[in-house]
Parts: C-alpha cells; sequence; structure tokens
C-alpha cells in the first residue's frame, strides 16, 4: 500500500493553511477541494445545507455520553467543599485534587489522539471513557483514605478527556459541512450534564452524605454506556471513504502531526483556548467554594446556581456554534472572549446574593459559549485524518495550562481570600483577548 504524505504550506503569519495529499504518480490533490463527503474544510462562499433530524442520531446520542462524562466531572465539583470540609483541607489540598485532574488529562489526551487516528476506531474509546469514569465515581464514594481519593480524581480527570479525541473526530469528519452546528450540540450534551448534576448532587446532599451521593451518581453513566455500545458501534466497523483501510500507519501519523505542530496559525489558537481553558477551570472549581463558604449556600442552593451557569452555557453553545457556521469563527471567538473578561471583572463587585446568581448566570452564556467554536475551528485547520491529535493537541494544552489554576488559585485564597481567585481568572481571559486579536488575519470558515 502506498503511504500517504501531508503538506501544509503557510501564506502569511497566522495565515490560512492549504492542506493537500500526494496521491498517485506523486500528484497532489487539493484536500480542501474534494467533494462535499470528502473534504475537511467548508468555503466561506458554499451555502451551508441543514442537516435533516433524522440524519442526527448520532449527533445527540454522542452529546448525551458528553453529558454524562461532565456530570461525573460536575459531581465531583459539587462534592468538593463538602468532601474538603469533612476531611478538614485547606484550599491547597482541594486545589491539588483539581491539579491531579488537568494532570491526568493532560496525559491521556495526547495517548487517546494517537491511538484513534492509528486504528481509526472511535466508538470503542467512548465506550471505556464512559465505564471508567462511573467506576472511578464508585471508587471515590468508597476510598477510605486520602491517596486512594487522588488515584479516582485521577481517572475521572483521564477519561473525562478520553471522550474528546474519539467523539470530537467522529462528528467532525461524519458531518464536515454542519461542523459548528454538530459540535455545538455535542457542547450542548457538556453543559446539560454540568448542569443537571450539580441539581441533582446538591438535593442529594441534604440526606446524604457526600460519599453515598458520588456512589448514587455513578449509576446513570453505566446505562449510557451500554446504550452507545449498542447504537453505535456498528458505525466504527464500517470502512473508510473509498474503500481503504480504516486509520493510518504510524509513519503518516508522525508525518502529519509534524505540519500541525508547525503550523502557527494552529498553535496561535491552541494558546488561546488555553488561557480560556485555564479560566473556566478556575471559574467551575472555585465558584462553588465561594458560594458555600462566603456567601454560605447551602447544597441545594449551590447546586441550583452552578446549573443556572450551565443551563445559559448551553443555550450559548447552540447559538454560537450555529452562527460560526455563517459568520466565520473568529468573530463569535473574538466577542465571546471580551465579553466574558468583562463579566468576570463585574462579579468581583457584587455581594448581594440574588444579583451574584444573575451574574453567574450571563457568566455561564459568554463563557460556554465559544467552547464549540473553538473546537470547530481546529477541524477546519486540520486534515480529517488527524482530527483525534488535532483534538488531542487542543484539549491536551488546556489541561497542561488549566493545571497550573487550582493550586495558584488556592494559594490566592488561603492569603488574599476567595473572591481574589476572580481577579486572576479575569486576567487568564484578558491574556486570551490578546491572543486572538493576533489571530485577525486567519480566515476562518464559515
Amino acid at each position: 500500500m502506498r503511504r500517504r504524505r501531508f503538506s501544509v504550506s503557510v501564506s502569511r503569519p497566522f495565515g490560512t493553511r492549504h492542506w493537500a495529499r500526494r496521491g498517485s504518480g506523486g500528484k497532489v490533490r487539493d484536500l480542501s477541494r474534494q467533494d462535499e463527503s470528502k473534504h475537511s474544510q467548508v468555503s466561506t462562499t458554499d451555502t451551508i445545507p441543514t442537516l435533516p433530524i433524522k440524519r442526527q442520531g448520532p449527533v445527540y446520542l454522542v452529546a448525551l455520553g458528553h453529558a454524562t462524562t461532565h456530570w461525573m466531572l460536575a459531581t465531583l465539583y459539587i462534592l468538593l467543599p463538602f468532601l474538603t470540609k469533612d476531611l478538614g483541607l485547606s484550599y491547597v489540598q482541594a486545589g491539588l485534587f483539581l491539579t491531579i485532574i488537568h494532570v491526568s488529562a493532560l496525559i491521556c489526551n495526547f495517548g487517546s489522539g494517537l491511538v484513534v487516528d492509528l486504528t481509526g476506531r472511535r466508538v470503542i474509546f467512548l465506550g471505556i471513557s464512559l465505564l471508567t469514569s462511573a467506576v472511578a465515581l464508585l471508587i471515590l464514594g468508597s476510598a477510605p483514605l486520602y491517596s486512594i481519593l487522588c488515584v479516582a480524581v485521577g481517572m475521572i480527570g483521564a477519561s473525562n478527556n478520553l471522550w474528546h479525541s474519539p467523539a470530537i473526530s467522529f462528528l467532525s469528519s461524519e458531518f464536515p459541512r454542519n461542523r459548528g452546528y454538530v459540535l455545538a450540540i455535542h457542547a450542548t450534551g457538556a453543559s446539560l450534564g454540568d448542569a443537571v448534576a450539580p441539581a441533582v448532587a446538591g438535593f442529594l446532599l441534604l440526606a446524604l452524605s457526600w460519599r453515598e451521593t458520588a456512589m448514587i451518581n455513578a449509576t446513570p453513566v453505566f446505562v449510557v454506556a451500554v446504550v452507545l455500545f449498542l447504537l453505535l458501534l456498528p458505525r466504527d466497523r464500517v470502512p473508510r471513504e473509498g474503500g481503504g483501510k480504516r486509520g493510518m500507519s504510524f509513519a503518516d501519523y508522525l508525518a502529519g502531526l509534524r505540519q500541525i505542530v508547525g503550523t502557527r496559525s494552529v498553535l496561535g489558537l491552541t494558546l488561546t483556548a488555553g488561557f480560556r481553558g485555564m479560566a473556566q477551570s478556575g471559574v467551575i472549581a472555585f465558584l462553588p467554594l465561594y458560594l458555600v463558604h462566603v456567601l454560605e449556600f447551602n447544597s441545594a442552593e449551590t447546586g441550583m446556581t452552578v446549573m443556572m451557569m450551565q443551563v445559559c452555557g448551553l443555550i450559548a453553545a447552540l447559538i454560537a456554534g450555529t452562527l460560526s457556521d455563517r459568520v466565520g469563527r473568529r468573530p463569535v471567538i473574538y466577542y465571546g472572549l471580551t465579553a466574558t473578561t468583562v463579566v468576570i471583572i463585574a462579579t468581583t463587585f457584587i455581594s448581594d446574593p440574588k444579583f451574584y446568581v444573575a451574574a453567574v448566570s450571563v457568566l455561564g452564556f459568554t463563557l460556554f459559549a465559544i467552547r464549540p467554536v473553538i473546537q470547530s475551528w481546529m477541524m477546519d485547520m486540520t486534515p480529517r485524518e488527524l482530527g483525534g491529535s488535532a483534538t488531542s493537541l487542543l484539549f491536551g494544552s488546556q489541561a497542561l495550562m488549566a493545571s497550573i489554576t487550582p493550586i495558584l488559585g488556592g494559594l490566592i485564597a488561603d492569603a488574599w481570600g476567595l473572591g481574589a481567585v476572580f481577579y486572576m481568572l479575569a486576567g487568564f481571559m484578558l491574556i486570551a483577548n490578546v491572543l486572538m486579536y493576533s489571530l485577525k488575519n486567519v480566515e476562518a470558515p464559515a
């Protein structure tokens, strides 16, 4: 079998890239000019077709799986204030849990991208992600030692991020013409899990311990894993278009990965996403602590507040993702980053609980709106054969940078109080704004 090689050219700094594949006879075929079923980029002059509802079943099923992975992670975040109080931990020790999440996610991300692209299998790894996260939450609820709790937390972080490479690669290649929309649905699933889990866990904590709550919340994930395997596994056995072998050789993988990493526009977007991820991880980690320890919310009030933030993010992600298919990725991301920076700063001046809940809801709308748009732009800029690795690069860099936030935030909280942490988060968003401005010459497919 003749080996496939990839080449990329950049016409200007942070400019548009041109992916090509060498076919038989050494002739170069432009991937961006292939027909609708094969190309991975969408021209800004094309009319975006409406995706029929009857074809959207796999989209919603993958989104449901995404919801369950975030259900597990959101449960952990709501349990954290009560776990911290029960075990007598400091904010730095609590932050260490979150650092473990990001470090384990970083390690898992790069490995998952490699395996997904080499094998071409996606659904198998989606199921493994769900089952591992459910088992991890069961361990968390029964662990007698702090060290075992750390292992369980690491498993949750790894399994949560194992999901992204196969899921985003699967949706991006199956629906290239509606990439912003389907990834918005996928992100909506994340927001759904992030929204429902805090409310459920919050009310359970009124009557049960944090350990019992953890074990109960692990149950639905096993059900979703079985359903996903039964309905989507046949698609994992379908050969690649053109009848070729699914997956790619390791040499092809390394060649393509070098091209991606060497593209300045890809690195610019990755760095922007990294600073935004630092702010997001800080909000998710320290908001429940602030609500419980400063505003003195009970568990149900804390869960409902976090749910409001995530519901607003759910709505915003669908709007922003669909809009980016039509007007382009960069404008949506740029204005979303700017609005988030302003809202985070505004929350530091609010002390009334009712107004604070309203501000947090607005924060969710602006913060989570651009998540699927960043993912879509990354998929636009890379060939479909390397979708898993491009996703790993994006999420891996976010995990690496976000691992700093919990410890740094914990040090700031111990020294100056939890309110001061949000000034740091606003600073991260401001840096992301500046980086996105530097990408102004990049043409984002619409």
